[in-house]
């Protein structure tokens, strides 16, 4: 019997259960961020989190602070709904009612480019400028 015991509480250490844990953290206005409703996430190659909100414009996260774009800084519409990167690397952003936008130098520079569109809120194709 004292065998078997131990035996069992052996094969309890042996085979142990280990759960994975996420941290999760609430970001919210008074974290910095311009707008709770998010139309869109993009991480960026240097890691920034690029977030497209529903009327706050785009707000750049380096995991610590936030930095807010918006009219101000060039965007056409503050209803952000797509981000991405383009072909040389800036951020490009898509705006309701306000078309594309690539930040350069700080600033967001607008254009009407021609640019394939399917549906509502995406991007498809943008070949960006130099």
């Amino acid at each position: 019997m004292v065998a078997k015991l131990t035996l069992f509480i052996l094969l309890l250490l042996t085979f142990q259960v280990r759960a994975q844990l996420f941290h999760y953290e609430k970001f919210d206005i008074e974290d910095g961020l311009s707008q709770v409703n998010v139309n869109t996430l993009y991480e960026d190659a240097n890691g920034f989190l690029w977030i497209g909100t529903q009327g706050g414009g785009v707000n750049r996260f380096d995991g610590k602070d936030f930095v807010t774009y918006n009219e101000k800084d060039g965007i056409p519409g503050e209803l952000v709904t797509a981000v991405t990167a383009g072909a040389n690397g800036h951020i490009v952003i898509g705006s309701t009612w306000g078309g594309i936008s690539e930040l350069k130098q700080g600033r967001f520079k607008h254009y009407n480019p021609a640019f394939s569109y399917s549906g509502t809120n995406h991007i498809l194709s943008y070949k960006g400028t130099t």
